[in-house]
């Protein structure tokens, strides 16, 4: 098997469009009972706000937007296009995502939340599309099992909806897919120091830029949408199961994925 680790993990609650807009960095503080390392805003009320913290490992992002609010995790860039940055042990993310969900039972938004969804990609670098092609097909059920050798952007997806274990009893959608995917980083290089002027952003231009060929597993596991706002304890208890669900395909699968 090859070298399987999380590339991504996301939480997203999606709100009434008409709903108020919390700031990004007013979700963070009250989750994680601190503040972010950096906040950025915009006058424009349609313009998402964004926090950003590094915490230990992990590289953590609150974005609130129309609509919606992501919280997203990756690993904290290492060396500069040397490889792909992954989350090497999940356990840290683990902890950052029950910290979250657990959270989300009276610290969380304060916007009526209609549907949450837990979205997580683990990857396997490649050296070639045919390698990936071939690592993918290993861990694919035998049942969706192809013969692939050079095609490239191979996509499989499908979802198998069940009813939610807990007491909700809501309908869950558990989205699975299997991909071959480049992925593209850029890297940028900002001019200055300690008592720089400011830098206008079109001045900031992409210094390098590297591509990295993966096999990869994405699962998307939410709740179909309803007319009625989920309380906090039900949101809790959707995105609870969801992590115990994708721990359980992941160990299943034999990705390996450490902490999981």
């Amino acid at each position: 098997m090859g070298n399987w680790s999380t590339f991504t993990a996301r939480l997203s609650l999606f709100i009434p469009p008409a709903a108020a807009v919390e700031k990004a960095v007013e979700i963070y503080q009250r989750l994680w009972e601190t503040f972010p390392d950096g906040y950025q805003s915009d006058p424009n009320p349609l313009a998402p706000s964004i926090a950003r913290a590094k915490r230990n490992n992990l590289s953590l992002t609150c974005q609130s937007a129309r609509s919606r609010i992501d919280i997203s995790f990756s690993a904290v860039p290492r060396e500069k296009g040397a490889n792909l940055d992954l989350i090497q042990d999940s356990s840290e993310l683990l902890a950052e995502l029950r910290r979250v969900i657990t959270g989300l039972n009276g610290r969380g938004p304060r916007s009526p939340v209609m549907r949450v969804a837990l979205i997580l990609q683990v990857v396997s670098p490649s050296s070639s599309v045919a390698e990936a092609n071939r690592e993918l097909t290993k861990i694919m059920p035998p049942d969706y099992r192809l013969k692939l050798t050079d095609e490239t952007d191979f996509i499989l997806q499908v979802n198998h909806p069940l009813e939610s274990v807990g007491s909700s009893r809501r309908q869950i959608n558990f989205i699975k897919k299997w991909s071959t995917e480049r992925i593209q980083i850029q890297f940028f290089e900002v001019p200055g120091g300690a008592g720089a002027p400011p830098i206008h952003s079109a001045a900031i231009n992409p210094m390098t830029e590297k591509e990295f060929t993966v096999s990869s597993v994405t699962l998307d596991i939410n709740n179909s949408p309803t007319s009625e706002s989920l309380p906090p304890p039900t949101q809790a208890e959707i995105l609870g199961g969801a992590v115990s669900m994708a721990s359980e395909f992941l160990r299943k699968s034999d990705l390996h994925i450490t902490g999981f």
